[in-house]
């Protein structure tokens, strides 16, 4: 994993469920608010998703500064040590027409941080994306072909998302672990992909390269110019999709991953408004998977596994909005796979700790969760006072009940600026998923600049 110290020093290792969710700022959680009541369907293509103006290069930057705050665990009985951390953000995101058929899009964010116990000052630079698309067909029966490195986003639920066959080690900076941020700033994969709308609906399909022969993610390139194509095109692969027109207030998504030295996947996403105010969405994968090892095993054989995740969203007159999630991965720790985890790590740590960090920071690699069962709440109030925007949400581990929360409010002082302020805290037992993370507490204060 790159860079802990430098970002927030959030030990991806210990921050399993919870860093299924990461980072921009809450102005970006607000324009990506992931269960609008009021806005359901099949997701239109990255053509006319996106914005059409022509502008300058300039526009599309956004400046951040950060003094950011955090306690480490040292023991039961000895005070926290709080470390105190610096940080500077261009984020850069920008779209062009090079002609009435033709798109061209860039995304990047290099950041920079210095501690203040002396630790030497760090950077990266992650280019998110960069591509070019073409506009074909008729204005009836639109195609589009993308080339390039681009985010494929896919998945109806809130903290997790399974059908989302891109996402694994996409992720190198983390500012907050907020999962409506994690889609967006993670690292794109290079393909050449297609889309077509028709009268039924649309279909997807992308053919993804090998370009990199890293053969383990202990050899990833982590130096901070790194492109990270061992992370996003390690392996070739193909992907389908279709999103037919079901019913109005119907959304549904059905599926496929062939990648290279993995089983296939098959997966189905579906949202469904129920009226004006509530929302249901679940999403769904199977495949042939080896399940998380227990202490002392070396090998398991391959079994079919269900991911699911599902949830319930209700959108409150006065604007504010809650969402109830549960997550289950299959191929995760069972309750008693779990216990005997954290067994054999409170026995033993000399012998089972090292295993134990190094399962956990490979599922937050790859975005999946530690346990089969899990918890996700959320809250969001957009203009909750006149310009600040309010959002919560908690994870919660449903075997031991240790859980992360963290709370995020920010205000738009004016058209180009907005103040944030964003915390958050580990908590639970000793031995729990989240009361053994060495982080315990975590405060940033942001100044943003947008070049509009």
């Amino acid at each position: 994993m790159m860079e802990a110290a430098a970002d927030m020093k959030i030990d991806k290792a210990w921050a399993a469920g919870a860093a299924l969710c990461l980072a921009s700022t809450t102005h970006v959680q607000a324009q990506t608010a992931e269960l609008d009541a009021l806005q359901l369907g099949i997701s239109p293509s990255a053509n006319e998703a996106a914005s059409t103006e022509v502008s300058d290069w300039g526009k599309g930057l956004r400046l951040e500064a950060w003094a950011q705050q955090y306690s480490t665990r040292v023991g039961a009985t000895t005070p926290a040590e709080t470390t105190s951390n610096a940080r500077a953000v261009a984020d850069y995101r920008r779209e062009w027409n090079l002609s009435s058929d033709t798109r061209a899009w860039l995304s990047d964010r290099l950041e920079a941080s210095n501690q203040a116990n002396g630790q030497p000052s760090t950077w990266r630079n992650a280019l998110r994306e960069a591509a070019v698309s073409w506009r074909l067909g008729s204005a009836d029966k639109p195609a589009y072909v993308d080339a390039g490195r681009i985010v494929m986003k896919a998945g109806s639920a809130a903290g997790y998302n399974p059908t989302d066959f891109f996402k694994a080690n996409a992720v190198v900076t983390q500012t907050t672990l907020d999962p409506a941020a994690l889609r967006e700033n993670r690292l794109g994969t290079v393909m050449l992909r297609g889309q077509t709308v028709q009268p039924w609906g649309s279909f997807t399909a992308a053919a993804v390269p090998r370009l990199s022969r890293c053969d383990s993610r202990d050899s990833f390139d982590d130096a901070p110019a790194a492109l990270g194509l061992e992370r996003t095109n390690r392996h070739a692969a193909v992907y389908l999709k279709a999103s037919p027109d079901v019913a109005s207030g119907l959304s549904l998504d059905v599926s496929a991953l062939a990648r290279e030295a993995d089983q296939p996947r098959l997966g189905l996403s579906s949202s469904w408004l129920m009226s004006d105010a509530w929302v249901a969405s679940a999403e769904w994968t199977g495949s042939h998977d080896v399940r998380l090892p227990l202490p002392g095993q070396t090998t398991q054989d391959r079994s079919w596994t269900n991911r699911w995740a599902a949830n319930v969203s209700w959108t409150a007159p006065w604007g504010m909005s809650f969402t109830l999630e549960h997550d289950y991965a299959g191929d995760a720790l069972n309750r008693t796979g779990w216990q005997a985890w954290q067994q054999a790590q409170a026995t033993n740590p000399a012998l089972y700790g090292a295993p134990l960090g190094a399962l956990i920071d490979a599922r937050v690699d790859q975005q999946e969760p530690l346990v089969q069962r899990s918890w996700y709440a959320r809250a969001m109030w957009l203009d909750a006072i006149k310009g600040v925007d309010l959002s919560a949400f908690v994870r919660r581990n449903a075997y031991d009940r240790s859980r992360l929360w963290q709370v995020d409010a920010s205000w738009h002082l004016s058209e180009h600026n907005s103040l944030s302020v964003l915390a958050g805290r580990f908590e639970g037992g000793p031995s729990t998923q989240y009361g053994m993370a060495p982080q315990r507490n975590y405060v940033s204060v942001y100044l943003t600049h947008y070049l509009h």
